[in-house]
């Protein structure tokens, strides 16, 4: 008896679960999942749409494609940054094989370079922010 009692109880208590939890959902707007989408709202029920596939991989771009993008932009800040060279000291500006050498002498070295697999320029600094001295530092 007792364990009828109880066993009676639970299902009770998981219906009433079951039913606060599809409340609280229906409250909610909507819902993404990765292989579909949940739609609720407060005056219709939890719907559940599924799609066959996944939504289609923005277009990349070529490693060719990139390559070019990526010299054309380092030949922009290298021709940007001419005649810097003879405003400053100890200077060298340079560009190889994808890497931009900016050389300023005391004010620091900046490295700017091409990651194809990536398809990312990337960018060394000296300069960096401490947050103990709460400051940037050369």
């Amino acid at each position: 008896m007792l364990r009828h009692v109880a066993l009676s109880s639970l299902r009770c208590a998981s219906r009433r679960a079951s039913t606060l939890s599809v409340k609280a959902l229906s409250a909610l707007p909507s819902l993404c999942r990765s292989n579909g989408a949940v739609l609720a709202s407060r005056n219709s029920p939890l719907q559940t749409m599924h799609f066959s596939t996944d939504a289609p991989a923005p277009p990349q771009m070529t490693e060719n494609e990139f390559m070019e993008l990526a010299d054309e932009t380092l030949h922009d800040i290298q021709s940007w940054l001419d005649g810097i060279e003879e405003m400053i000291e100890e200077s060298d500006i340079m560009f190889s094989q994808g890497v931009l050498k900016i050389d300023l002498g005391e004010h620091g070295t900046w490295v700017i370079n091409r990651q194809v697999p990536n398809r990312q320029i990337w960018w060394s600094s000296p300069v960096r922010y401490d947050s103990h001295r709460g400051g940037f530092y050369v």
